[in-house]
């Protein structure tokens, strides 16, 4: 991990953007959520909420490292005012249920958990997000078997697999480490999987400019129908 370096870039761009809600929360908050740094976690994004209430990502880390600062209560009003407030975001849905899960309300975990299977389209969640939420239920099984799902995906947030506290359940299952594996997520000294260096070989940075002049960068990889995947959200 590079933590140190991760919370130098990002107190740059907080710098450079001051009234970025996505700088913020998103960026700034996230690295100090996965360093471990939960107070700075909570500030930022509480923050960022302020600065933009209809932001729903700096809720999400909000409630984030509320739960894992052991302010569950905390955590799990956060994601509820967020529902209440942008409907049914299936990201904000799959966090109460893992923070449900957390507290011991398991009945309530189970039956947001069902209600994410029976969604489709856009309200779906990722496989990352229900492996957060198996986790959270102590269904290791059924929580590798969607963060597999979440590989074959291509999810991006498997990023964030090797630093994500909420996955720190999973950590002595032998399981976890071929999954860093699949990644190329070993420790620096462990060579890279095939797999890895193969994906790592077939994808293409390209940026592109909106009808209203917006730059934006892009990267393509594999092949096959197109499955277009907005990184959105750092949770």
């Amino acid at each position: 991990r590079r933590g140190e370096e991760a919370i130098r870039e990002s107190e740059c761009a907080r710098e450079l953007e001051p009234l970025c809600a996505a700088v913020n929360s998103s960026a700034a908050a996230w690295v100090r959520f996965l360093a471990g740094d939960y107070d700075t976690a909570i500030t930022l994004s509480r923050e960022s909420a302020e600065m933009e209430p209809r932001y729903v990502a700096a809720r999400r880390v909000l409630a984030a490292a509320y739960l894992q600062a052991g302010r569950g209560s905390e955590a799990v009003a956060t994601l509820e005012e967020a529902l209440n407030a942008l409907g049914g975001d299936p990201m904000v849905i799959a966090a109460l249920a893992h923070a449900a899960a957390v507290m011991g309300n398991r009945n309530r975990a189970v039956a947001l958990l069902d209600g994410l299977h029976d969604a489709a389209g856009p309200r779906r969640p990722s496989s990352y997000d229900l492996g957060l939420v198996y986790a959270g239920l102590g269904d290791v099984n059924a929580a590798f078997a969607a963060l597999d799902r979440a590989v074959d995906d291509a999810d991006p947030a498997l990023i964030y697999l090797a630093a994500d506290p909420r996955l720190q359940p999973l950590g002595s299952d032998s399981r976890y480490s071929l999954l860093r594996g699949r990644l190329g997520l070993q420790e620096p000294s462990a060579r890279p999987s095939r797999l890895a260096a193969r994906s790592a070989r077939d994808q293409h940075i390209r940026f592109c400019t909106t009808a209203d002049g917006q730059r934006i960068a892009y990267s393509v990889i594999g092949a096959g129908p197109v499955d277009v995947r907005v990184l959105g959200h750092f949770t």
